[in-house]
């Protein structure tokens, strides 16, 4: 999936064209996956965990390096989220990440560091607006090929919303 998103969008990519990239048999894949969503669902499930686990140990470290610890993660083992993030991503998988995002905004971050609100409606809005701006980062971070440093996007980050 991540050789063939480097060429063409989530959308054109077939089952046939993961088979005939990894060499795997149509058979083999379906014994493990679905379809290609179901492959894309697993890896992020397992992406997240990792994602969570690091969150859990940060927050017994330094919170304020948390974006970058994230996006390092992101560099060292989420390449096809990365891909999936970006132009050649799928719309509905973006607004997946998106929803997570926002949830995970909504659990850690906006109380974490003391985000004012006055109502729970409120706090969704916020974990929306966090959410969709940091997720826009990424993705623009994604396309311009992942140039610039986690710890760079980190202080973009604290600047923006933690000044």
């Amino acid at each position: 999936m991540i050789t063939l998103l480097q060429h063409k969008s989530f959308d054109d990519v077939t089952v046939k064209d993961i088979c005939d990239v990894s060499h795997v048999s149509r058979s083999a894949f379906y014994l493990h996956y679905e379809d290609k969503y179901d492959l894309v669902n697993q890896y992020q499930h397992e992406l997240m965990k990792s994602g969570s686990l690091l969150i859990t140990f940060q927050n017994q470290l330094a919170q304020d390096d948390l974006f970058a610890t994230l996006l390092q993660l992101l560099t060292n083992e989420g390449q096809l989220l990365a891909l999936l993030i970006g132009k050649n991503g799928a719309a509905d998988i973006q607004t997946q990440i998106k929803q997570t995002m926002t949830e995970a905004a909504k659990s850690f971050v906006i109380d974490h560091f003391k985000i004012p609100y006055s109502s729970a409606s409120e706090k969704q809005y916020l974990a929306v607006a966090l959410s969709n701006a940091i997720f826009g980062l990424i993705q623009e971070w994604v396309d311009a090929g992942q140039k610039a440093s986690p710890e760079m996007l980190n202080q973009v980050v604290k600047n923006l919303f933690l000044s």
